[in-house]
């Protein structure tokens, strides 16, 4: 899909990918998100090998977000059933510095600062569910599956996250910390938010 804004070029856009030096490759692009407020042209794009990229040209040119793709917890990613992926991206429409991003079965994690710097958001959503997280390292968290994170449109945005367990966590401080909504359900495949009038 090309944007009818995007500058007309007859070049081929440059392959979004990690640097050569880098032992990981891009084998798939699971989630765009552009940039509210930001640039036209300007995208998030998330992939796996779990990592995060950004284009300000209508992906003509794509850097890496090393605040996140270097993280120091990365060598201790694991997949979820379905690769090791960024799956999720969502960005603070009020705060458009603050992004939140979903790995496979590594988590939330939150920047603040444009994506310069990110912070695992994951109290209280560890796999610490007995017959679940038997031989699970401390690192083990319940898996959010793709489309099964959102935002609200509260002055202060909730998030919400959906497992492949049945649990729906809702966090009204940014991440900071997540509350149990409900429980025992079917694998939650999506989250959506509204407003009720």
């Amino acid at each position: 899909m090309v944007s009818s804004n995007a500058p007309p070029t007859s070049e081929r856009p440059e392959k979004l990918d990690f640097p050569a030096e880098s032992e990981h490759r891009v084998r798939k692009v699971w989630h765009l998100a552009p940039k509210p407020n930001g640039s036209p042209g300007h995208l998030y794009a998330g992939v796996e090998r779990a990592g995060l990229f950004t284009t300000d040209d209508f992906g003509a040119t794509w850097n890496g977000v090393d605040g996140l793709n270097n993280h120091e917890h990365s060598p201790d990613w694991q997949p979820g059933g379905g690769g090791l992926m960024v799956h999720t991206i969502l960005v603070d429409p009020r705060e458009p510095n603050r992004i939140y991003v979903a790995i496979s079965a590594a988590g939330t994690y939150r920047s603040d600062d444009g994506g310069m710097t990110w912070t695992a958001k994951n109290k209280n959503v560890r796999a610490d569910w007995a017959p679940l997280a038997s031989g699970l390292p401390d690192t083990a968290y319940l898996t959010v599956l793709r489309e099964a994170m959102a935002l609200d449109s509260a002055d202060r945005c909730g998030v919400y996250v959906g497992t492949e367990t049945g649990q729906l966590f809702f966090s009204p401080n940014g991440g900071d910390r997540w509350e149990l909504m409900a429980d025992l359900l079917p694998p939650i495949y999506s989250v959506s938010t509204g407003r009720v009038a």
